[in-house]
């Protein structure tokens, strides 16, 4: 009977450092192809492999076909964020399907919200010779579905093995990032008996122009009324008219800015 000592997570592994009720998973040394469970425990889950067999190295590899891998997992609260990293030897483009997300019985998958290859390496093995050690991370932001019960289907090329797997889930729902607001100071000029407002815009911020004739009386800005509809920033200065600014003695401008 062989027996293999059992080592925590690979150096290179990216830490997403989420929040909230985090679940880490990772398989370093497989024995099988069928239900493999992780060496380090942190989620319920499995890694099943179509085809392929364990190699001395304890990859899992094929030299006839491609091999499609499934990752089964669960957990007892709804998950908000998925991450999901792999180490490969092989062709550089040993990726041939990318990693879809699906929950409980949906039929179509969720991709992957953002994904990279972190690390690569080329190295020569005694056996295959000239060979690429490729990382990949997948991330899905799951906010607005419920998930439980998963799996994450992915295909690597034949002759390119599964060396290690790495899951990172939480409970906590992102916080989004937004933008920061702007202050902008509009330059106002009367041409042709109309006034002008001109002022810068930012990427990511809203205008909206509101005005007023009677300042004393008029209570707060967000009731006064609208000079024409919402601005999207884009980065480039807008002008606006104000076609009816005659009709009184004076009026009074201001711009709301929002992200």
């Amino acid at each position: 009977m062989m027996s293999h000592l059992i080592y925590g997570q690979w150096d290179e592994f990216i830490d997403p450092a989420y929040g909230g009720t985090v679940q880490y998973s990772e398989w370093d040394l497989f024995t099988t192809t069928t239900n493999t469970a992780p060496d380090v425990y942190g989620t319920a889950g499995s890694i099943t492999a179509s085809t392929g067999f364990v190699t001395s190295s304890l990859n899992i590899y094929s030299f006839s076909s491609n091999i499609d891998f499934s990752l089964s997992g669960a957990s007892a609260n709804n998950l908000n964020q998925v991450s999901l990293q792999f180490l490969v030897w092989g062709q550089e483009s040993g990726l041939t399907i990318p990693p879809s997300l699906f929950i409980q019985d949906e039929v179509t998958g969720i991709d992957a919200s953002h994904n990279q290859i972190f690390y690569q390496e080329s190295f020569s093995h005694p056996n295959f010779g000239s060979t690429t050690y490729t990382g990949f991370e997948y991330q899905w932001d799951l906010s607005g579905f419920y998930v439980s019960d998963y799996r994450i289907d992915f295909q690597l090329r034949v002759h390119t093995s599964l060396d290690k797997v790495r899951l990172d889930t939480t409970t906590e729902t992102p916080i989004p990032k937004l933008t920061p607001i702007i202050p902008v100071s509009p330059d106002c000029s009367m041409v042709d008996g109309e006034m002008h407002l001109t002022f810068p815009t930012h990427l990511g911020n809203y205008y909206q122009i509101k005005w007023t004739h009677d300042i004393v009386n008029a209570g707060p800005v967000e009731s006064w009324s609208n000079l024409g509809s919402q601005i999207v920033g884009d980065g480039n200065p807008v002008q606006v008219s104000d076609e009816d600014s005659m009709e009184q003695a004076s009026r009074f401008y201001s711009v709301i800015i929002t992200n």
